[in-house]
């Protein structure tokens, strides 16, 4: 039986060392290094006067979404808990489509729905969740407790701080770092969830899928790029050893290609073929790198007080918004990059802006 006194205790620990490797830099309005600091430009603001977890869960942050009609993001307030809003991006008008949520890890959207990872963050106990993006329809548990799997049993452990949601055509997958520290499946429309595959002490921070394989960012085993098979589950480690924190972003798939960073006063943004080979930096001395998202032959990068662009062919181009302050994730479309940010972190009030892709 799982002891959850002391995977609370583990669980309230990995967020207060993330929220240090995340926030020290701005709490003391620390000025990034000039190799921080890219040429300005202006940025429009989207929405305005968004409230952020300050205590909470820092990994909110990064659930961040978007398709032709709008962006989606998960914000929160003390009084009233979580929120999902939607935000046109034709008239910047926010609506919430969810209310009243704890903690929430990572969004996922389709041409209907839009998908997340919720937790309570006083009990640990965890769901996966959908609901309609049109604000229409109710909000659906897909699995929670200890779920259903596929033969009919009962799984032997809970959805229990679900970590790194990626959609896959018709399946989400998802990771558990206490408890089972699985890697786990189950369809978008709901039913049994299946474990594909598990690894000792394993702590996903995020995932990606191809058509093969599951990859798997772990933050402990002396940090590890993980590749689990879809057909039967196997194992293989594809990196090992190349960081020596346990704060990570996002992982981003592109071109055959890993990208994710380290989050750290001097972090780092690295690379990694998914057929093999080393580990590359394709940038260095960056101050917080919190998100990446690559498309194309561009991988952009929040760090410091801009947004980085890195070209395939290892050029570099910067992008920066002269009224941003402290860039904590990215999406895009064809036309612009949208940008949470949070110029007063003492009060944890934000913003969403955008500049020309």
């Amino acid at each position: 039986m799982v002891d959850k006194s002391n995977i609370l205790i583990w669980v309230w620990f990995t967020l207060f060392t993330t929220l240090i490797s995340c926030g020290d830099k701005e709490a003391d309005n620390g000025m990034p290094s000039d190799d921080d600091m890219p040429a300005e430009s202006e940025c429009a603001v989207v929405q305005d006067m968004l409230s952020f977890p300050n205590t909470v869960n820092i990994f909110g942050m990064a659930a961040m979404a978007n398709d032709t009609e709008a962006v989606y993001i998960y914000q929160y307030s003390e009084t009233d808990g979580g929120s999902i809003l939607r935000i046109l991006k034709s008239s910047h008008t926010a609506s919430a489509l969810v209310d009243g949520m704890g903690g929430l890890n990572n969004l996922a959207i389709d041409n209907t729905h839009i998908y997340w990872l919720e937790y309570d963050i006083s009990g640990g106990t965890g769901q996966v969740k959908r609901t309609l993006k049109s604000g229409q329809g109710n909000v659906e548990v897909l699995a929670e407790g200890k779920p259903q799997k596929p033969d009919g049993s009962t799984s032997d452990f809970d959805v229990f701080f679900p970590n790194g949601l990626v959609l896959d055509g018709d399946f989400l997958y998802w990771g558990e770092e206490v408890g089972g520290s699985a890697i786990r499946k189950i369809s978008k429309t709901g039913g049994s969830v299946e474990d594909i595959g598990r690894g000792e002490n394993l702590k996903p921070v995020a995932l990606h899928v191809d058509d093969d394989n599951i990859y798997v960012l772990d933050s402990s085993n002396g940090s590890q790029v993980l590749a689990f098979s879809k057909a039967d589950g196997t194992k293989a480690v594809l990196a090992s050893g190349f960081s020596s924190v346990q704060a990570f972003s996002n992982l981003e798939l592109n071109n055959n290609t890993l990208y994710w960073t380290e989050i750290t006063d001097n972090g780092k943004a690295f690379s990694l073929s998914v057929t093999g080979g080393a580990v590359s930096t394709i940038k260095g001395s960056l101050t917080n790198p919190r998100n990446i998202f690559s498309t194309g032959n561009n991988t952009y990068i929040a760090a410091g007080n801009g947004i980085f662009k890195v070209n395939q062919d290892g050029s570099e181009v910067d992008i920066f918004c002269s009224n941003i302050s402290v860039p904590f994730t990215i999406t895009l479309d064809n036309t612009n990059i949208f940008i949470v940010d949070r110029p007063n972190v003492a009060d944890a009030v934000g913003q969403i802006v955008k500049t020309d892709n």
